[in-house]
């Protein structure tokens, strides 16, 4: 079919009526500026909140590079509030699973204060591969 066929006969359907086209159009834009409106929202409801986080530092107060005592780091949380938890982590091993040989994965050693960090709640539920430790020395 040639194209201004096409075009014609597509105006005359919307014309007559049979395709419905102008329901089916404030059907889509009236769905999609509800649904629209409503992502925006929620997006800027949780840039919001992470502005507001981050002026208020809630997750990280200090970062600490080099030669961290572990133990150390995870009895600052152990003063009393319970909104405040600390740990240590630092690069473990290289690992190689069997599946897929060849392929290297990173690896950390963290202290169960970093595992309540990472995890916020239960350091029990934590899917992949996690190898924990009790404490991160303080490296020579």
């Amino acid at each position: 079919m040639r194209l201004g066929s096409i075009i014609s006969e597509t105006l005359r359907n919307i014309a007559s009526g049979t395709a419905h086209a102008l329901t089916m159009f404030l059907a889509v834009l009236f769905a999609g500026t509800l649904l629209g409106g409503y992502e925006a929202m929620s997006v800027m409801r949780l840039e919001t909140e992470a502005a507001v986080r981050i002026r208020a530092f809630a997750d990280v107060k200090t970062v600490v590079g080099g030669n961290v005592d572990g133990l150390a780091c995870d009895r600052l949380s152990d003063h009393g509030d319970p909104s405040f938890i600390s740990g240590a982590m630092r690069s473990g091993p290289q690992v190689v699973p069997l599946a897929t040989k060849g392929i290297e994965l990173s690896s950390y050693e963290v202290t169960a204060g970093m595992m309540r960090l990472i995890t916020a709640g239960d350091p029990q539920e934590v899917p992949g591969l996690v190898r924990r430790v009790g404490v991160i020395r303080r490296l020579p």
